[in-house]
C-alpha cells in the first residue's frame, strides 16, 4: 500500500489539495489520508475507490 500512499501523495501535490480535502472529495473522510499514513488498514475496494477517484478527478473550474 506504499505505492498508493506516493500516488496520493503526488496527486494532492499536483492538485493543490491538502489531506483532508482528498479525504472529503475521494471517500468523505477528512481523515482517511492521515491516519492510513499512520498505518491504517483499508480494504482493496477502499484502495480502488481512491484510484478511480483520482482517475475521473477534474478540478473545479477546468473547462468540461
Amino acid at each position: 500500500m506504499d505505492d498508493l500512499k506516493s500516488e496520493i501523495a503526488a496527486f494532492c501535490r499536483r492538485h493543490e489539495l491538502s489531506e483532508s480535502q482528498f479525504g472529503i472529495l475521494a471517500l468523505n473522510d477528512k481523515n482517511f489520508v492521515p491516519q492510513f499514513n499512520d498505518g491504517r488498514d483499508i480494504r482493496f475496494s477502499t484502495a480502488d475507490r481512491v484510484r478511480a477517484f483520482m482517475a475521473e478527478y477534474k478540478p473545479q473550474g477546468a473547462a468540461a
